[in-house]
C-alpha cells in the first residue's frame, strides 16, 4: 500500500489569517497552561486530576473563538512530550519540558479531523 501526499501553498485572506494567529495563540496558550499546571502538582506531589481544555474554555472566555479540535490535539501533545520525558529519564537522558513560545518561527497546530478517501 502506497500512501500519497500533497503539498500545498496556502494564501490566506485577512480574516482566515487573524483565524489562523488566534488559533496558534490559543494553543500555544492552552499548552503553556496546562504545562504550568502539571508542574505545580508534580512540586506539590497533588494527585487530583488535571485540567481539560473544556475547563480552561469557562476560565477562559477568549477560547471559545477557536476550533475545538486544535485545543484537545494540544492537550494531547503536551501528554506525549510527557511520556517522551519520562522514557527519557529512564533512559538515562537528561531532558526538560519548555514552554512554547511566541517567537518560534515554527508555529503550527494540527486539526485532526478525519480526512476523506480519494
Amino acid at each position: 500500500m502506497r500512501h500519497k501526499s500533497f503539498q500545498f501553498r496556502l494564501v490566506p485572506n485577512k480574516t482566515q489569517q487573524v483565524l489562523i494567529n488566534k488559533t496558534l495563540g490559543c494553543c500555544r496558550f492552552i499548552y503553556n497552561q496546562m504545562l504550568s499546571e502539571r508542574q505545580q502538582k508534580y512540586q506539590n506531589k497533588d494527585t487530583s486530576k488535571v485540567k481539560t481544555e473544556k475547563d480552561y474554555k469557562f476560565q477562559f472566555p477568549f477560547l471559545e473563538d477557536v476550533d475545538s479540535i486544535a485545543l484537545q490535539q494540544s492537550r494531547i501533545d503536551l501528554q506525549t512530550s510527557y511520556k517522551n520525558f519520562f522514557r527519557n529519564i529512564r533512559e538515562g537522558q537528561k531532558t526538560s519540558l519548555k514552554f512554547k513560545s511566541r517567537h518560534n518561527p515554527k508555529n503550527s497546530y494540527v486539526d485532526c479531523r478525519k480526512a476523506q478517501q480519494l
